[in-house]
């Protein structure tokens, strides 16, 4: 259907530019304009087809190909399921996020299905399904680029085999928000804890931009491990080192009231003296959200060799 349609489309544009050459009825302003929407139209549906050309897509293969191409990658893509179940399972998830572990959806179930691959969908994670699709389609560009930075052969090289590189085998890099820090040139060396890169990431995304004011973690949250090692390196404070009137300022107005006993507040500023003076405000601090469980980040300068350093010694590794 899509040839046909894409067929349609040249033949008008073709039967336009016939128009317009030969129309002697047409005013000179109607064909430099049907000269100009042939080309724009011609120009597209070109880019378009080079585009599809260009796409080894699961829908365009045949169902012995799309099953050759699944039989020649499930050993390796197990080995990769298999990695990211010990992650879930240690509870501390470092190359992908909990939501990889959520249903398929129907859309993705869909789109397996159609090319009747001989595998059972029924118990398919969202991930496992964006796994599979990935298997025949190619890797983006921006990966492909750091692959070859890096010297990686791209022979065979799909979208989920990339994700699936630079997550484990450029392990020697950090992503921050700034970009990809070389943790060679920083004196990040293997011997270190893994879980150094994934902190590093972590204090960025918070720390870089001055995000430091005081923050309620549940202990079920997956970020808490975070806080407490830099509570440990010496980068954040927790529980009463946080002062009491630090803690209220990142209250919302509807608990500031709460702890004044439902007292209604417009501004944040006289809420908070007003609660200051209340003698057992900590109690009910403590009721809402334990004084254990706040953590604040230090205002430091994010250095990669200085995070390193006090990494070692924390751990012993120097």
């Amino acid at each position: 259907m899509q040839k046909i349609a894409s067929a349609i489309i040249v033949l008008f544009c073709l039967l336009i530019v016939l128009v317009v050459i030969f129309g002697k009825s047409i005013s000179p302003g109607m064909k430099s304009f049907m000269a100009a929407a042939s080309f724009i139209i011609l120009s597209t549906v070109y880019l378009a087809a080079r585009r599809g050309s260009n796409r080894t897509g699961i829908k365009s293969l045949t169902k012995a190909e799309g099953q050759k191409v699944l039989d020649d990658n499930i050993d390796w893509l197990r080995k990769r399921w298999d990695r990211l179940q010990n992650e879930k399972d240690s509870g501390m998830l470092r190359t992908v996020s909990s939501g990889y572990f959520d249903d398929a959806t129907d859309k993705q179930l869909s789109l397996i299905k159609r090319i009747k691959l001989d595998l059972s969908t029924e118990m398919l994670t969202k991930g496992q399904a964006s796994d599979i699709i990935g298997l025949y389609e190619p890797a983006k560009e921006q990966k492909v680029a750091l692959l070859r930075k890096h010297k990686i052969p791209l022979d065979g090289m799909n979208q989920t085999k990339s994700e699936e590189l630079l997550a484990t085998v450029l392990d020697n890099l950090v992503e921050t928000s700034s970009g990809i820090i070389h943790t060679t040139e920083h004196l990040i060396i293997k011997k270190l804890a893994d879980d150094f890169i994934y902190f590093v990431r972590f204090f960025d995304s918070r720390a870089r931009y001055n995000d430091v004011s005081p923050e309620y973690v549940p202990k079920y949250d997956r970020s808490r491990i975070r806080y407490e090692q830099a509570v440990q390196l010496g980068l954040a404070r927790k529980g009463v080192e946080i002062p009491l009137e630090e803690k209220l300022k990142t209250l919302e107005l509807n608990q500031l009231s709460s702890l004044a006993g439902g007292q209604e507040f417009s501004r944040k500023t006289p809420a908070i003296e007003i609660l200051m003076d209340i003698p057992d405000i900590v109690d009910r601090l403590e009721s809402m959200a334990p004084i254990e469980d706040w953590f604040q980040l230090r205002r430091v300068k994010l250095d990669v060799g200085y995070l390193e350093t006090k990494w070692s010694k924390l751990y012993g590794t120097e």
